[in-house]
């Protein structure tokens, strides 16, 4: 997969003429046919090119920018210089101070709506970044309920019980009228098959400082920061309704 994946990374940056995004790029690849990458194809791709840039280093085609909202884009340097020309490759304090920090979750979803679940005991949470769904009821973490227009009714940590179970009994307590989107933020680690591994046994304090950070940017969304952080796009899924 390693070699054929460079390959068909630099043939798919061949054809653009701008920046691509990690998004635009992983979805070439997945939708274009050009590779399977299992349920989590953000993370590898992201994951793949950021080692390459860093073991390559100046030997590496590909490189990587910087533009809108300071977000990284990547491109093969033999583009058009004046091109290259328009994008910065020096990195703001914010980056360099994050950097391929993504903190203790390893996936979240944001805005998911309540309607679009078959509830019952163990439900079906069912996400995905492109092919691939992944069924988060056994996940674990910090978890939010929202009115329709994003008002926070209730913050929960599911631990004890699964995320599915958690948000399964609040369609049956005091809160069932109060909420009708949720969001989660998950912590198990998600193999390529989209199957849970176990929690890391230690934790390093300081690793739990960009995922308090996320929580907070996606609830508040201050308008300092970027709109999207590199490092943390590669962990969100979309929402697979069941009801649909």
């Amino acid at each position: 997969m390693g070699t054929y994946l460079y390959e068909q990374v630099q043939n798919v940056l061949s054809t653009f003429s701008e920046p691509a995004t990690i998004e635009e790029l992983t979805a070439e690849l997945v939708m274009g046919g050009h590779c399977d990458l299992g349920a989590i194809p953000l993370r590898v791709v992201y994951n793949f090119i950021e080692d390459a840039l860093s073991t390559s280093g100046d030997s590496c085609p590909i490189l990587k920018l910087v533009f809108g909202f300071n977000r990284p884009g990547y491109i093969l340097k033999d583009k058009d210089p004046d091109i290259l020309l328009d994008f910065p490759q020096e990195k703001s304090i914010a980056q360099e101070n994050s950097e391929a920090k993504s903190g203790i979750f390893t996936c979240y979803g944001y805005g998911w709506e309540r309607e679009k679940v078959f509830w019952c005991q163990r439900p079906k949470l069912l996400g995905y970044q492109y092919l691939k769904p992944v069924n988060f009821c056994e996940q674990v973490g910090i978890y939010i309920l929202h009115t329709d227009d994003g008002k926070i009714k209730f913050v929960g940590c599911a631990t004890d019980r699964s995320l599915g179970e958690s948000l399964y009994e609040h369609t049956q307590d005091e809160l069932e009228n109060d909420w009708c989107k949720f969001s989660f933020f998950g912590v198990r680690p998600i193999a390529d098959d989209g199957t849970f591994g176990q929690l890391p046994e230690n934790v390093k304090m300081l690793d739990t400082l960009p995922s308090i950070m996320k929580i907070i940017m996606e609830i508040e969304k201050p308008p300092s920061n970027p709109l999207q952080l590199d490092y943390h796009v590669p962990l969100r899924f979309n929402q697979l309704g069941t009801l649909m």
